[in-house]
């Protein structure tokens, strides 16, 4: 979809008159009803007596709106029209409707452009009504577009004239390429409607784990609160238990302390009578010798 060839549209449909609100996002999603009131406007707007039945109710009827005016554009105006595009209704569809609204466009321009010296005004014995006026308007629109497509539209429409020749075939290549659009259409409404369907399934499935966990926390912090608030059997001969605990271990760190203190002292003493006793033998042991050297 190309934003300069809507704009494009949108611009040339209102210098037509085109008397509906065309916005740049009429082209965004598909619009079927809308591209159709395009195209039959732009239809009537070339050829006021074109007879063609715009009924889109049903899928048929909408198949045969779009092959009947690409068929009627085909033979009326030598403009080929892609039907699958049309039925599309979106930014491609643009394209198809651009082609005869240019052709409307430069017609309405020859029109305005042709000299007035030569033309010779009648006088009006009475006012002409509006619908006689926009007959008269639409009879010079499409001498435009006549006198156009005679002068400078014959070399490009030259091969889509002569196709005219095998308008059967045509119709059928426009039925089958209208099908295999209604067929791509199905598949990809069928491929999100399984999409759908999954993300429901898992929606459900992950509300069904959702609701099962919460009601797993609820029923744990109901066992939590009931245990905080319960008091268990023997807490109070524990607290007793614990308080004579550590009275005795201060008891036992205290004995241990002291043990170790005299511990210390018994290796100090015994430290001091063991250098004793070794320095009375050494005194013993000279007093020999001497003894033995005064002999």
């Amino acid at each position: 979809m190309s934003f300069t060839s809507i704009r494009r549209f949108w611009t040339i449909m209102k210098e037509l008159g085109y008397p509906h609100v065309i916005s740049m996002e009429s082209f965004r999603w598909p619009n079927f009803e809308f591209v159709a009131n395009c195209l039959y406007w732009l239809i009537l707007r070339y050829d006021p007596t074109i007879d063609l039945e715009k009924n889109i109710s049903t899928e048929a009827s909408r198949i045969n709106f779009v092959k009947s005016a690409t068929k009627l554009m085909l033979a009326r105006a030598k403009i080929k029209l892609n039907p699958k595009h049309i039925y599309s209704a979106d930014g491609y569809a643009v394209k198809e409707l651009l082609k005869i609204a240019i052709i409307l466009q430069l017609a309405t321009e020859k029109a305005i452009k042709l000299p007035h010296d030569n033309i010779e005004v009648a006088t009006i014995a009475k006012p002409i009504g509006a619908k006689a006026t926009r007959i008269f308007v639409n009879e010079i629109t499409k001498c435009g577009t006549t006198l156009y497509d005679m002068l400078d539209a014959e070399p490009k429409f030259k091969e889509q004239r002569d196709q005219t020749l095998i308008v059967n075939r045509n119709m059928d290549e426009m039925e089958h390429n209208l099908r295999e659009a209604i067929e791509t259409m199905m598949k990809k409404i069928t491929e999100v409607d399984q999409e759908i369907c999954h993300a429901e399934d898992t929606k459900k499935s992950l509300r069904s784990k959702c609701e099962k966990r919460k009601l797993e926390l609820e029923q744990s912090e109901k066992r939590l609160s009931s245990l905080q608030n319960v008091k268990p059997t023997y807490i109070d001969q524990y607290d007793e238990m614990q308080v004579h605990m550590h009275k005795l271990f201060a008891q036992y760190i205290e004995k241990f302390q002291n043990l170790k203190w005299l511990e210390t002292q018994m290796e100090t003493h015994t430290r001091d009578k063991q250098e004793r006793l070794n320095e009375i033998d050494r005194r013993m042991r000279r007093l020999q010798r001497s003894i033995q050297n005064e002999e």
